[in-house]
């Protein structure tokens, strides 16, 4: 009997019509590195009494079935508009002629599309998970060897064991990955070159309708209150970001990823705060800081978005 690997897996993905009808047609294929989607359903104690007449537990009841997981994806310049569409909605894309793609996403979308993930372990194993939407989109950049990585967190509806796959013929992608240490940090437009690490993440806290259903599942997710926070870890040369801390003075915030001209990946706020921090000395060496932030709506952009996400590359439309 064939046991599955690792290797030999498949993630294909296709956004779907409705929450809890699973997507037809043809899927994407889409790279990964590692997976935890699933649906769990703990078992509840259920003490009734005037059953059994011992010490002895009853059989348990069911709990409430919660369906989540991560997905680790690479950082590229192509297939992460896949997944930059599920987390903000799709861009506004622009022909930059030549076959060259500019490509805008911005936060703050009413609502979120809702997509089918199948995973194929083996021939006769495929699990489809419905109504997954992107929650959180997390990243960091610093000097280290490899490729850089994303992780995204996920929630959804439910989980299907099936036979057979239901991606139809899955449409095979391109995949620009980009080196680890090619990322770099911008405040008030300017490369810091002070920041030895920074993590960023959004986050769409969705809140689960929690809406009376015959099985228990999720029967949706509400879009909530967006966040664009994270932190930097930098060399202390100057007191110009201790002093905006303190003041608590706002600049615009950017992380960015350029292969050229035409295949690059930016995460900007023109509006981030950065925390009052501490500035300890660890010894004889030089004295390095860790700044928290976070971001706030724009007011000079037109739908005062906190984050606007700007995909280049030679992928025609994400739609």
């Amino acid at each position: 009997m064939s046991i599955p690997f690792g290797r030999t897996s498949w993630l294909r993905k296709k956004a779907q019509a409705d929450f809890t009808t699973p997507a037809a047609g043809n899927y994407q294929n889409i790279a990964y590195y590692t997976q935890s989607l699933g649906s769990e359903t703990p078992l509840e104690d259920d003490p009734v009494l005037s059953q059994n007449g011992v010490r002895d537990p009853n059989d348990p009841a069911p709990g409430l079935t919660n369906h989540s997981g991560d997905i680790e994806v690479p950082l590229d310049l192509d297939q992460i508009g896949f997944w930059l569409t599920s987390l903000l909605g799709l861009p506004d894309t622009t022909d930059d002629t030549g076959g060259n793609y500019t490509h805008v996403f911005k936060s703050g979308a009413e609502t979120l599309p809702a997509d089918t993930i199948e995973i194929a372990l083996k021939a006769n194993l495929f699990l489809q998970h419905v109504g997954c939407m992107v929650n959180t989109l997390s990243l960091s950049t610093q000097r280290q060897a490899g490729y850089g990585r994303v992780r995204l967190g996920l929630l959804g509806h439910a989980e299907n064991k099936l036979a057979a796959t239901a991606a139809g013929v899955p449409v095979a992608g391109v995949i620009e990955r980009v080196p680890a240490f090619t990322g770099r940090v911008l405040i008030g437009d300017v490369a810091v070159a002070s920041v030895t690490q920074a993590e960023m993440t959004y986050a769409n806290n969705l809140e689960g309708h929690e809406g009376l259903r015959a099985d228990g599942l999720q029967s949706g997710y509400d879009t909530g209150v967006p966040a664009f926070s994270g932190s930097m870890t930098l060399r202390f040369t100057d007191t110009a970001l201790y002093d905006q801390g303190k003041a608590m003075t706002a600049d615009s915030l950017e992380f960015e990823w350029a292969k050229s001209a035409t295949k690059s990946l930016s995460f900007k706020s023109g509006r981030a705060f950065i925390e009052k921090f501490k500035v300890p000395v660890n010894g004889p060496n030089g004295v390095s800081v860790n700044a928290n932030w976070r971001a706030a709506l724009d007011p000079n952009e037109a739908g005062k978005e906190m984050l606007i996400v700007t995909l280049k590359n030679q992928h025609e439309s994400y739609a």
